[in-house]
């Protein structure tokens, strides 16, 4: 169905070793977020590890932009969304915990500890 194909492409993308596809990867998962059918969190979900395999740090920006605006802490419990988004939320934190090893609670505590540590690391986030 459509959801396979959308996963069978975003983990394309993720394997093309190519930064470009960071944008194309964050851009989808932003316009599934409205449409947000229980069945799309497959999709989404591919998308945001395939950002994980890019290994670059657009990819890392596009993961905390996601994180944060998937960020559920004070929204409404009864918010249709919140579900998925918390669980997009955590596909994004495990992911950033994959690629770096770090153990982070939320978007806040990741983007201050990239802030910190983004110089470590080369455009393929390797540390040189």
């Amino acid at each position: 169905g459509r959801v396979d194909v959308e996963k069978a492409i975003v983990t394309a993308l993720g394997q093309t070793d190519d930064a470009s596809a960071a944008p194309v990867l964050e851009k989808f998962v932003k316009e599934m977020i409205p449409k947000r059918d229980i069945e799309d969190f497959a999709s989404e979900q591919a998308a945001v590890e395939a950002l994980g395999k890019l290994r670059c740090k657009a990819a890392v920006e596009s993961l905390l932009d996601l994180l944060q605006r998937n960020a559920t802490s004070g929204r409404a419990k009864g918010d249709g969304n919140h579900r998925s988004r918390e669980r997009v939320a955590n596909t994004c934190k495990k992911t950033l915990n994959g690629l770096f090893g770090t153990q982070n609670e939320n978007w806040r505590e990741w983007k201050d500890w990239w802030e910190d540590n983004a110089k470590l690391y080369d455009d393929r986030l390797n540390k040189p």
